[in-house]
Parts: structure tokens; C-alpha cells; sequence
């Protein structure tokens, strides 16, 4: 069967070459490597990438490792009416996994002990301002909003765990 395959997705292109000219000199010589640029703030970008990787015959995905770690300098949107710093660091992974659309995946997100620096007042007042979509008066400071989308990907990866098993 070979070493595997490893798809490398970054936010561009040239960075995900970077990274996988890293990897390939570490790997063995048989392993694919797919550098993909995706920008995991764009839900239509997540989509196009799965589906890339979905038709590639040389790919079987086993295993997604979602370590994005976006922190704003600020409260905003994107383009797509999300706030940046909740879809790519809590929202990206479980949509990467359901466009993926493959049974028996494992998910590995990469967390960060911020989420212990959060309180329950304040992820009720981030899933508010998220689940809103308003630009206006940010309702935490980009340190607490990191924090809180850390505590998301936790949430989501242990209910997750209790469901899937």
C-alpha cells in the first residue's frame, strides 16, 4: 500500500508548496503529497477543495488535522457574513468533514489551552454575536474571541467523540 497520502492545505497556494517541500524532505519517497490552497474563512473554497480531494484516486482520507489558528486583530465579518476568527478556527474542521463526506474519518483539532481562560458568560456572549452576524460594537476583545472559538473546537470535538464514539 505505500507510505499514504498527505494533502497540505494552506491559505495560498505558495504557502501549502512551502510546507510540503518541508514535509517531502522528511517523508518517505513513496508518499503523496498534495499542496492545496484553500482560504477556510470561504465555505464555497472548503467545498471545492473536498471535492478536488474526493476525486483524486491517489487520495484516501483517513484522518483530517485541523490546526488553524486564526487570531484577529479585530471583530469582523467576512465576506460571507461569518465572523473570521469562529469560521476558521470552529467552523472550518466540522465543514471540511462534511464535505468530505467519508465514514470512519478521524478528526484531530488542534486545540490551545485558551480555552481554559474563558468563562461561560463569554461564550454565551460570542455564540450570540457569532450566531448574529453584526459588525457593530465587538462583543469581546480579539484574545477572548480566540479564545472562545478554541473552546468551540473542544465542544465540538468532544461531542463528536460521544456520538461517533
Amino acid at each position: 500500500m505505500g507510505a499514504g497520502a498527505l494533502v497540505i492545505a494552506c491559505r495560498t497556494l505558495a504557502e501549502a508548496r512551502a510546507v510540503t517541500d518541508e514535509i517531502r524532505a522528511a517523508a518517505p519517497e513513496d508518499v503523496v503529497l498534495k499542496p492545496v490552497g484553500v482560504d477556510l474563512r470561504d465555505p464555497a473554497q472548503i467545498v471545492a477543495m473536498c471535492e478536488d480531494v474526493r476525486v483524486d484516486k491517489s487520495l484516501r482520507v483517513r484522518l483530517v488535522v485541523h490546526c488553524a489558528g486564526v487570531f484577529c486583530a479585530s471583530w469582523r465579518n467576512t465576506e460571507w457574513g461569518e465572523e473570521e476568527t469562529a469560521a476558521v478556527n470552529a467552523v472550518a474542521g466540522p465543514r471540511i468533514l462534511r464535505n468530505l463526506g467519508v465514514k470512519g474519518i478521524r478528526f484531530v483539532a488542534v486545540g490551545s489551552f485558551t480555552h481554559r481562560a474563558t468563562s461561560s458568560a463569554k461564550i454565551r456572549r460570542w455564540m450570540a454575536a457569532v450566531h448574529e452576524g453584526t459588525d457593530i460594537k465587538p462583543p469581546l476583545t480579539p484574545a477572548a474571541a480566540y479564545s472562545c472559538s478554541k473552546t468551540a473546537v473542544v465542544a465540538y470535538a468532544w461531542g463528536a467523540r460521544r456520538r461517533w464514539g
